[in-house]
C-alpha cells in the first residue's frame, strides 16, 4: 500500500490501518511527500516527551522533506495534569498555535501538575475566551477520547511511543536509525 494513502501498522501491535486522511487535521511537521511518516504518541506530563522533542528536531534537521511526523495525544491517567495539558494543546491547535503550546508543554514535561496551564498559554498568546470555550466543549473531550482509543486500538500502552511507517518504536535512541533505514529502503527501490 502506498504511503500517500494509508499506513499499515503490524508487528507486535496487531494489525491496524491508518488512513492519512484521518491524520490530516492533526498537528504535523515535515514534507508533504515524505518517504517516512511517523505518529508520535505523547503525554505532556511524561518527562521523556521532552527528550523525544530533541530527537524529533534532530530528525527534522537530518532528513528534511523526507520525514513527516504527526503529534498524537495519549495522556496517562496516572500522570497528574495529563488530560488538562492534552486539552490545552487541542485548544491551542484550534487557535493555530499548537506548536507554541507544544514547545511550552514539553518544556514543562514532568512538571505540569499543579500549574495553571491556561494562564501560561494565555501569557504565550492564546486567546483566553476562545480557550475557555474550547476547554468546556464536548468536542474537545470527544477529540481527546478519540485519540486515546486510536492509540489503544494499535496497542499503545505507554509514552512516548513512535510509530514509524507502521513500526512501533519505544526506544528513543532507535528512532533516527529507524527513519534512516526506511529512507534508505525507499531510495533503493
Amino acid at each position: 500500500i502506498e504511503l500517500k494513502n494509508s499506513l499499515n501498522v503490524k508487528s507486535k501491535l496487531g494489525s491496524a490501518t491508518f488512513d492519512l486522511k484521518e491524520l490530516k487535521n492533526l498537528p504535523s511537521r515535515g514534507g508533504s511527500d515524505a518517504a517516512v511518516i511517523a505518529q508520535v504518541f505523547c503525554d505532556f506530563a511524561n518527562g521523556m516527551c521532552s527528550r523525544l522533542k530533541l530527537v524529533l528536531t534532530q530528525a527534522e534537521n537530518q532528513f528534511g522533506e523526507k520525514f513527516k511526523w504527526y503529534f498524537r495525544h495519549f495522556p496517562v491517567a496516572s500522570n497528574q495534569g495529563s488530560f488538562d495539558a492534552a486539552k490545552i494543546a487541542i485548544c491551542a491547535h484550534e487557535q493555530k498555535k499548537f506548536w507554541l503550546a507544544y514547545e511550552e508543554l514539553t518544556n514543562l514535561s514532568g512538571l505540569i501538575a499543579g500549574k495553571d496551564l491556561s494562564q501560561i498559554m494565555v501569557d504565550k498568546g492564546l486567546d483566553l475566551e476562545s480557550l475557555k470555550k474550547c476547554l468546556q466543549s464536548q468536542t474537545t473531550t470527544t477529540q481527546l477520547e478519540s485519540e486515546i482509543k486510536s492509540a489503544e486500538s494499535i496497542g499503545i500502552q505507554e509514552t512516548p511511543t513512535v510509530v514509524i511507517n507502521g513500526e512501533k518504536v519505544k526506544d528513543l535512541d532507535s528512532i533516527i536509525p529507524k527513519i534512516q533505514s526506511h529512507i534508505s529502503a525507499k531510495s533503493s527501490k
